[in-house]
């Protein structure tokens, strides 16, 4: 049988499209199946948001384990454009696929300020879960300065301490979480106070 997967994803559509069969749908356990509406091989994209996501992914047959690509890709809760695109005949056609992700996602990193002995190291507090970092760090003119993912918090950023500069966080999740939320710092020179989440995913 074909619906609805026990894990929550979904998919809306059946691909047909320009007189073509092509009658997608889901097993229960998440794996993609397509009627032969045009010859091999296809090209598989993915879209969210309306960026692209991943994908340019070959498929010789008619099936892709769709739900073991997101699962390993450590991909984002949510509704996704799932194309299929014919190369010999020159044919798209796509579904709306809903994925649920089996991973918590970490909350973002808190209290983000300057601090050290000379005031010139980024600092948040520990995210439980977090593998490592992911910091950017920004001049006044929103320029990127450097980056880096340390596996503890801090991040000494030394000569380029300039007033207005400013940095960004995320955690990076362990084998059983997602990755969290960018958190945004006060400008350094400034009065600092607690990172604010931003929306997205980075």
């Amino acid at each position: 049988a074909f619906a609805t997967t026990s894990n929550g994803s979904a998919l809306s559509g059946n691909g047909n499209k320009d007189g073509l069969e092509w009658n997608m749908r889901l097993d229960e356990d998440g794996v993609l199946h397509w009627d032969n509406a045009t010859p091999a091989p296809h090209k598989i994209q993915l879209y969210y948001n309306g960026s692209a996501a991943g994908g340019n992914m070959n498929a010789t047959g008619t099936s892709w384990d769709i739900k073991s690509y997101m699962d390993a890709a450590r991909k984002e809760s949510g509704k996704y454009t799932l194309q299929i695109d014919s190369e010999k005949l020159n044919s798209s056609n796509s579904v709306v696929y809903y994925y649920t992700s089996p991973l918590a996602k970490l909350p973002a990193p808190t209290n983000l300020s300057w601090g050290g002995s000379d005031g010139k190291t980024a600092m948040w507090d520990a995210v439980p879960g977090a593998a490592k970092y992911e910091i950017y760090t920004y001049g006044a003119n929103g320029r990127e300065l450097n980056h880096g993912t340390p596996s503890s918090v801090g991040w000494y950023v030394g000569v380029l301490a300039k007033d207005g500069m400013w940095f960004t966080v995320k955690a990076i999740g362990d084998a059983t979480h997602r990755d969290s939320y960018i958190a945004e710092s006060p400008k350094y020179g400034n009065s600092t106070s607690n990172g604010s989440a931003l929306s997205g995913n980075g």
